[in-house]
């Protein structure tokens, strides 16, 4: 696969800790796909089987680097999960109709993506992994066979909420309030309308009559939310957006300094600021 490399980048520091150094591209990247917005199209059971894959692929080649053990993947809603203060607001506070991460069994309506068998906590016709098994919401190593995009179950499909929304983040809801410029609005010019992208993360909302399933969206400048895909009916929806890489790096293998410390636009993380050692 071939993608477009955005070499145009500044980056900021999104969390040191003893090992390692990670940093975020300021703002969402061109994939090289759709016409000329440079976007990534999902779509269907096919999107949701493989688009976590996709979409960390496209990191990793462009921006990942073997020889000084940098490692780039998309930022995933565990990344904003891990840095919103919970006191304020948590997933569990949000306005779905079923609480986050409780259970639902559809007995009509039971078509799946394919790769819903392989997910932790999975139940199809009665029968799940074990409590141990299983791939979460950003996890996937190989694309997904597209032949059989999605199955239908013979009696039930029984799924748990994992996608959840809040439309109105401000600096409060983050343990830091420079997550809530990093996340929505850091690298997005004032007059841009198309100020969002995708999370490589899935995501499923239980509806009334059937499940949604799906991939978490930053978007609105306050936003994460689901983009339907595919829905248990066997139908499907097609959407497009752009990505935004991670990159992990060694400590050993780089030196900042420090008046670069990426925290905001004055201070704006440069690769050529960076000194990478060898390994």
């Amino acid at each position: 696969m071939k993608f477009i490399t955005d070499r145009n980048l500044s980056w900021r520091i999104w969390s040191i800790d003893e090992n390692n150094i990670t940093i975020i591209a300021d703002r969402p990247v061109s994939t090289g796909g759709y016409e000329d917005i440079g976007a990534l199209y999902l779509s269907d059971s096919i999107g949701y089987n493989n688009g976590i894959y996709l979409i960390n692929e496209i990191c990793k080649k462009c921006y990942g680097n073997d020889e000084l053990g940098a490692i780039s993947r998309s930022i995933n809603i565990t990344d904003i999960e891990n840095v919103l203060d919970n006191s304020v607001w948590s997933p569990e506070d949000c306005d779905n109709e079923e609480r986050y991460f409780v259970r639902k069994i559809y007995r009509k309506n039971v078509a799946y993506p394919s790769i819903y068998s392989a997910e932790k906590c999975s139940i199809i016709d009665g029968i799940g992994l074990k409590e141990d098994e299983g791939i979460v919401r950003s996890e996937q190593s190989v694309l997904c066979n597209t032949s059989n995009a999605y199955k239908i179950a013979k009696m039930t499909l029984s799924v748990i909420q994992t996608g959840w929304k809040n439309p109105n983040f401000t600096e409060k809801n983050f343990t830091n309030g420079n997550y809530y410029y990093l996340i929505f609005k850091d690298g997005f010019d004032k007059t841009e309308t198309l100020n969002s992208y995708f999370l490589a993360s899935r995501s499923v909302d239980l509806g009334e009559d059937c499940a949604e399933f799906g991939i978490f969206e930053v978007s609105l400048g306050n936003s994460v939310k689901t983009k339907t895909l595919f829905n248990s009916r066997g139908s499907g929806l097609r959407y497009w957006d752009r990505v935004r890489p991670i990159v992990e790096i060694p400590r050993k293998n780089v030196r900042i300094n420090k008046i670069n410390d990426g925290l905001s636009p004055e201070t704006a993380l440069k690769l050529e600021s960076i000194n990478f050692r060898k390994k």
